[in-house]
């Protein structure tokens, strides 16, 4: 997994200092067909009402936050992807937390599975 900070008490953020998106690679190829199931924050509203973009092999699927500071569930479900091992989430915003916090923050993720 690249593109993501430390592990905290509830997840991680994606920090765009470590990666312009967050990717996830698996040892084995991903299911053909599958839903992503994502428990999700967006940090302070940056990201509110803007497109997030999780790509599959060569598909894409897009969601976005609809309110400020809390958990939102999305499921997304995917088919013919082809051999691939990685799921990837671009964030379109960054923003630091504070002065003495210099990771560029934007997506939180609370939790990441897949079923089939």
């Amino acid at each position: 997994m690249s593109g993501l900070s430390g592990a905290e008490s509830w997840g991680r953020w994606t920090d765009a200092n470590l990666g312009a998106s967050a990717q996830f690679h698996f040892k084995n190829a991903l299911p053909q067909q599958f839903k992503l199931i994502l428990e999700t924050r967006d940090f302070y509203g940056i990201n509110a009402g803007q497109k997030i973009t999780v790509r599959v092999g060569d598909k894409q699927q897009e969601f976005s936050f609809d309110s400020v500071d809390h958990i939102q569930h999305v499921e997304l479900t995917f088919a013919d992807v082809g051999t691939t091992n990685t799921i990837e989430i671009a964030v379109p915003k960054h923003s630091e937390p504070s002065a003495t916090d210099s990771r560029k923050m934007g997506l939180g993720l609370v939790s990441l599975k897949i079923r089939q």
